[in-house]
């Protein structure tokens, strides 16, 4: 078994997905990539939205049938919304999906999955299905943990919800664990799961010790905050923010120290900022912390994504 901490923000293991025509999943490890067939017929969908265990035999993933209509408010311009979404566990060792009812419930959406950094934990996010498109903002979803066994592969028996947001007519989206295992980050909205596109959206903090849940203030603004990960010390973290100009996601950085208290965020540096994000055209979507560059032949893993190479 690989040590938990040898692939945090390791560049030797990633997964992307390749959409399109030739679409694919792309999973790099061992030095090599297998190119996955994009849709599983018995999933019913892609492999979306994966997080790796520690272990590093391990990927889980959700499987999401999504859709995006426009809305005709100023304020509001897309949302994005599943139909179905089921979580499960990708095993890179024997090609197989491990899959589970508890996780893959009919009337229920499962989503954002995440490996705790003890990888003894599976932990996602959960709603009641609704009517589509009709009831979209009904859909909230809340956080939940499930124990994973890696010898086995075999989830447990019991769900546990950790944050009940929808109590409260909220969603919480976008789980991350910090690795030395004190932290979860989520971002909450008022519903969905799609936040980049809800201008209410905030990172909030779950402390696993004591179960206290609290908005960090310290980096929220009036509009998105999004997307975010940890670094490898646990002492910084990243996350999306349109605080700008509410159109493009920005990058911004802020770190936390032994206490759990957080600092005022920063925006990525450049050598002229000014005029670097008064030009730029493009966001950044689902950053993450890497110890290195990440090392990838793009003429040849074009060119095996163009072709019929697949593993089904």
């Amino acid at each position: 078994m690989v040590a938990p901490w040898l692939n945090r923000t390791n560049p030797d293991q990633y997964v992307f997905h390749a959409r399109g025509e030739h679409g694919a999943t792309i999973i790099h490890r061992d030095g090599k990539e297998v190119l996955l067939k994009a849709k599983n017929e018995v999933l019913g969908g892609s492999m979306v939205y994966p997080y790796w265990h520690p272990g590093g035999r391990y990927c889980a993933f959700s499987t999401n049938k999504t859709s995006q209509m426009f809305h005709m408010a100023s304020n509001k311009r897309i949302e994005v919304y599943d139909s179905s979404s089921d979580v499960f566990v990708y095993d890179t060792q024997t090609n197989q999906t491990l899959s589970d009812t508890l996780i893959m419930k009919k009337y229920w959406a499962e989503n954002c999955p995440v490996f705790s950094p003890d990888g003894k934990w599976l932990y996602f996010i959960t709603a009641k299905r609704q009517v589509y498109p009709t009831d979209y903002d009904k859909e909230r979803y809340d956080l939940c943990r499930v124990a994973f066994d890696e010898k086995t592969g075999k989830i447990g028996e019991t769900v546990d919800t950790l944050v009940r947001a929808s109590q409260e007519e909220k969603s919480v989206t976008w789980p991350r664990p910090s690795y030395d295992g004190k932290y979860i980050m989520y971002t909450r909205a008022n519903y969905g799961y799609f936040s980049i596109w809800h201008e209410e959206s905030d990172l909030w903090m779950l402390y696993l010790r004591t179960g206290e849940t609290r908005s960090i203030d310290e980096v929220n603004s009036k509009r998105a905050e999004s997307f975010h990960n940890w670094s490898a010390n646990s002492h910084w973290f990243l996350f999306t923010s349109r605080r700008d100009d509410g159109l493009y996601t920005r990058l911004y950085f802020a770190s936390v120290d032994d206490k759990g208290r957080v600092t005022k965020p920063f925006l990525l540096p450049q050598r002229d900022p000014k005029t670097f994000y008064r030009r730029l055209m493009y966001s950044y979507n689902t950053p993450d912390f890497t110890s290195r560059a990440v090392s990838l032949d793009s003429r040849e893993i074009s060119r095996r994504i163009e072709s019929d190479e697949r593993l089904k």
